[in-house]
C-alpha cells in the first residue's frame, strides 16, 4: 500500500471511530483525521526505534478496540516492533499498514516475520 492510500485509509478509520463514540456521520470527521494523520506522518521519520513503532502499533490496537475486536497485547505490540525494525527496510512504512491490530493479526505478523 503506498503512503497516501494508507493516510487516507488511517483517516478514514479514525473519522468512523470517531463517529462511532461522538455520534454523527464518519465524513464530519474526516477533514480533522486526515489532517492529524498527516502531521503524524511528517513527523515521523525513517530511521526510527521500536519504541516509535510501539506507539503506531499501541494506537492499531486501540483502533481494534474501539470497533468491538480483541486487540492486540502490549508484549505482541513491542515483539512486532523489535521484529519489524530487525527485518524490515521501512519498518515505520510496515507498521503503519495496520489500520487495526488485533490479537489474532499481531500473531499472524509475528509468524510471518520470524518464518518468512
Amino acid at each position: 500500500m503506498n503512503i497516501t492510500k494508507h493516510i487516507f485509509t488511517v483517516a478514514w478509520m479514525a473519522s468512523k471511530v470517531a463517529a462511532r463514540k461522538f455520534g454523527g456521520s464518519p465524513k464530519e470527521y474526516f477533514a480533522q483525521a486526515l489532517k492529524n494523520e498527516w502531521a503524524n506522518h511528517t513527523k515521523k521519520s525513517a530511521s526510527c526505534t521500536p519504541k516509535d513503532i510501539v506507539g503506531i502499533l499501541d494506537a492499531a490496537a486501540d483502533r481494534a478496540s474501539q470497533i468491538s475486536q480483541r486487540p492486540a497485547t502490549s508484549k505482541q505490540t513491542w515483539f512486532l516492533s523489535k521484529l519489524l525494525c530487525e527485518k524490515e527496510s521501512d519498518p515505520m512504512a510496515a507498521a503503519m499498514g495496520f489500520g487495526v491490530l488485533t490479537i489474532r493479526e499481531a500473531s499472524s505478523a509475528i509468524d510471518f516475520a520470524l518464518n518468512g
